[in-house]
């Protein structure tokens, strides 16, 4: 990336939407007060914006928020209210209200409440969405190394059995993980345009509307489809949006869900039957339960959903990308591009929800060959086809 000359070419809008995270807001609000530039100093108050999305909190909440905003050194903070429940009602809120009042800031940042953010994340978005060379910015999420040493076992069997998608250089290190030797890695998004966590979500406003912001959508049964950053990715993707992935600096992710709800985030369900509130539950005794799941869980269910949504998913969008990856594609090439092609002169593709029902068809025929091309060209060896 090329520094600009001006250390603070273009303002931020932060959006976070929260529900009852008064035992995670005060360290958020610590986060932001540390946010500096290119010389250590804190960032001019006129350089970025926090908006904060209330989401039917009943906790402490707002009364913490509103503790940040009369500090000093703190840009604006404006709260808004979002009683309708969901991240993605939050976000959409949160997202109309930087579009409307624009001020002189053109980018937008995503993120969650309980996650860990670097100190110079709030500069390094300027600095690279100013260049004009890339439209949207998807930064890396890692968990710490101190939980992967509270879970060795599961460290271990995830990248025997998955890869390094998981996995921050240090913990990489620590555990001696050979990229080399590992199935799923971050080639993926230089291969397929599809980054293997979206988090810390930025872009400029101009590409957040051309695509619609955020919004619900929902199957043909009228069930909502969740992963709110995979469908504006997507539908960011099908509106030609310039995408890049950051693995530097990355965000530090909360183990609240994997440690609260351990069995769904091994066998790739996390969103499965919904969003489970884990806020109020125990979690330190459940390390133990995690890392001894390691012995008994199939991941063959998280490769499987790991094909879906960083090879077919992108497929489906650019047909393209088939032929620029055909190793991936060995033996089935012709015919799964034949299938994207025929379906998409017969469908609109506007939303993730419209791709769906193809998505799902495409996974089920080829993921398992899929798979097994993967592991051949890693030099893993090729599994039995299995559905």
């Amino acid at each position: 990336m090329q520094l600009q000359s001006n250390p603070y070419p273009g303002g931020v809008d932060v959006v976070v939407p929260f529900y009852n995270e008064a035992s995670v807001l005060p360290d958020l609000c610590r986060q932001f007060a540390a946010q500096v530039g290119p010389d250590g100093q804190s960032l001019p108050e006129d350089y970025w914006r926090i908006i904060m999305v209330n989401n039917a909190s009943t906790d402490d909440s707002v009364r913490i928020i509103r503790s940040l905003a009369g500090q000093s050194g703190m840009p604006q903070v404006v709260i808004l209210e979002e009683p309708q429940k969901g991240v993605v009602q939050a976000r959409k809120t949160g997202t109309e209200y930087v579009l409307a009042n624009q001020g002189s800031n053109p980018f937008v940042l995503h993120i969650d409440a309980d996650n860990d953010l670097p100190d110079t994340l709030l500069f390094d978005v300027g600095q690279r969405l100013s260049t004009g060379e890339t439209d949207v910015l998807a930064y890396a999420g890692h968990f710490s190394l101190d939980f992967w040493r509270r879970v060795p076992r599961l460290a271990q069997v995830y990248f025997e059995s998955i890869g390094m998608l998981e996995f921050s250089a240090e913990t990489r290190r620590y555990f001696g993980f050979d990229k080399h030797h590992a199935l799923f890695t971050e080639q993926l998004f230089q291969d397929f345009i599809r980054v293997p966590n979206q988090l810390g979500l930025a872009m400029t406003k101009d590409s957040l509307q051309r695509c619609g912001g955020y919004f619900r959508e929902y199957d043909a049964a009228g069930n909502e489809i969740l992963g709110e950053a995979r469908n504006i990715w997507f539908r960011l993707d099908i509106n030609d949006a310039r995408l890049a992935y950051v693995d530097k600096p990355f965000i530090t992710l909360n183990p609240r869900r994997l440690l609260g709800d351990p069995e769904r985030w091994c066998s790739g369900q996390s969103y499965a039957g919904g969003m489970p509130d884990l806020r109020d539950t125990e979690l330190e005794d459940n390390y133990a339960v995690l890392n001894g799941l390691a012995e008994q869980v199939e991941f063959a269910p998280v490769a499987k959903n790991l094909i879906k949504r960083f090879i077919i998913e992108p497929c489906v969008v650019k047909p393209d990308r088939v032929t620029a990856n055909s190793d991936y594609f060995a033996g089935i090439e012709s015919e799964f591009h034949h299938r994207i092609d025929h379906w998409r002169q017969q469908h609109s593709l506007c939303q993730y929800a419209d791709a769906l029902p193809l998505v799902l068809e495409l996974t089920e025929q080829y993921s398992s060959a899929i798979l097994n091309n993967m592991r051949c060209l890693r030099g893993l060896g090729k599994l039995d086809d299995r559905d």
